[in-house]
């Protein structure tokens, strides 16, 4: 199984090697230098083939030919993070709310992290620390960003854990009509009945 994902991720990039030689393409990829820009195109195209491992794999054949420079590539990764989450929102669709709340963390750690990681590219040097470990070997340097990114998003995050549930139950509020699940009186509803003392007490 793993050694055909990386033959469909080899025949995908084969695939996009002409867009190279496109003059069009060439242009529209330089766009994606802008941070913004980079990250929401990212996003959408891992969104729309819901497969991270299979879109950084294009990613990085178009680093390979030039298409995409690694600075201009680092935010295309960093959205590819946030499109990957689109499968958990997909699956979240009709489950509990636990279910959901664990969506939005998935959500929000890699929101997280892209905000972080985008503001240490833009101000420190970074991006080029990260090239300096595989000079000339786009693909690799993407690799490494990308392995980067989520051992220091989880390192960060991992003593925050109890605060990203507690957004996630803010986000989703419990409703305690749709706890089905759990042991209640389905037919009975406690009441306050006075006792002999005068005291209050439930029946």
């Amino acid at each position: 199984g793993l050694g055909i994902l990386f033959i469909g991720m080899d025949m995908m990039g084969e695939a996009m090697q002409p867009l190279c030689d496109s003059q069009v393409f060439l242009q529209a990829m330089t766009k994606f230098e802008h941070p913004l820009l980079g990250i929401l195109a990212g996003a959408a195209f891992t969104a729309a083939i819901q497969s991270s491992s299979a879109s950084v794999g294009i990613l990085q054949t178009l680093a390979q030919g030039g298409a995409v420079s690694f600075v201009g590539a680092v935010y295309v990764l960093f959205g590819q993070n946030i499109g990957t989450c689109i499968t958990a929102v997909l699956a979240a669709i009709g489950t509990g709310r636990n279910a959901k709340r664990t969506t939005i963390i998935h959500l929000s750690f890699n929101l997280i992290g892209t905000v972080v990681f985008t503001v240490l590219c833009m101000t420190t040097p970074l991006v080029s620390l990260v090239a300096q470990l595989t000079p000339g070997r786009p693909a690799a340097q993407i690799a490494n960003m990308h392995t980067i990114f989520n051992i220091v998003t989880t390192l960060l995050l991992l003593p925050l854990g109890n605060q990203l549930a507690s957004l996630a139950v803010r986000i989703l509020p419990e409703q305690p009509e749709e706890n089905r699940d759990e042991m209640h009186l389905e037919y009975l509803t406690p009441v306050q009945v006075s006792s002999k003392d005068g005291n209050l007490g439930a029946s």
